[in-house]
């Protein structure tokens, strides 16, 4: 709790870096607007790929969005809250939660399954009551721009790729046909499956705290999945979780 009271990121890191490694030139970040964006503080640090895709993909779409200053934007609360600290999760929330109103935002966009979860499930009760926005996973805003017509895809991807369900995001918070919907639809491309997936499928081993608490097991487990994937001969493993990345 002291690191992320002191830097607002459970990594130790400088808090005015947050953002500045990763973020994608010439893409404009509107003052307010109906759609804001939470980069998440593993994506930011520990899985930059990922939020900047999560950005082009956004301007791509083409509506306006919003973001907090890197050092506004907090930790949303998961490792607190997994590791059973409730004490700075009241303040935390109220903080984000507020910023986000004051921007004028309907909802709240997010790629981490764990800051997803704890976000649709446990913020309205450390806010105290409904929070003022909803809440989606990047992957069920891209179905629905896929939908609409406002993303398309202009190149194929000729290869044989399989998609790894994360803990929070298939059991957590049930999304589990978008991503496989937005794969599905790049031209060309041949999704494989794992043996457990959807709600069955195997942890990656690094999520919840696993991998501090019980190193051992989360390289194990790991291996058991890239053993699969090499079996199966996927030339790419598709991932939606900045822990299993």
């Amino acid at each position: 709790p002291k690191v992320i009271e002191k830097t607002g990121n459970p990594y130790d890191k400088p808090p005015e870096q947050r953002f500045s490694p990763w973020f994608p030139e010439g893409v404009k970040v509107a003052e307010k607007a109906d759609i804001a964006y939470y980069a998440g503080c593993t994506g930011c640090y520990e899985a930059q790929p990922m939020v900047r895709g999560d950005v082009l993909v956004l301007a791509a779409i083409g509506k306006p969005f919003t973001m907090l200053p890197p050092e506004e934007e907090v930790c949303c609360g998961f490792p607190l809250f997994i590791t059973g600290q409730h004490d700075m999760l009241r303040d935390l929330t109220k903080r984000l939660v507020d910023a986000y109103q004051e921007r004028g935002v309907k909802l709240l966009v997010c790629s981490c399954p764990c800051c997803v979860n704890i976000m649709v499930k446990d913020w309205p009760l450390f806010y105290g009551k409904e929070l003022p926005f909803r809440i989606k996973h990047i992957t069920q805003l891209v179905q629905d721009a896929i939908k609409q017509g406002s993303l398309k895809f202009k190149k194929g991807l000729k290869q044989r790729i399989i998609y790894h369900d994360p803990c929070y995001l298939s059991r957590g918070v049930g999304v589990i046909e978008e991503p496989r919907f937005i794969l599905s639809n790049i031209p060309e491309i041949k999704l494989i499956e794992f043996d457990r997936h959807g709600v069955n499928s195997r942890c990656c081993g690094a999520g919840g705290a696993a991998r501090k608490v019980f190193h051992e097991n989360a390289i194990a487990m790991g291996r058991l999945t890239i053993d699969e994937a090499v079996k199966k001969e996927a030339e790419k493993l598709i991932l939606s979780c900045p822990a299993c990345y």
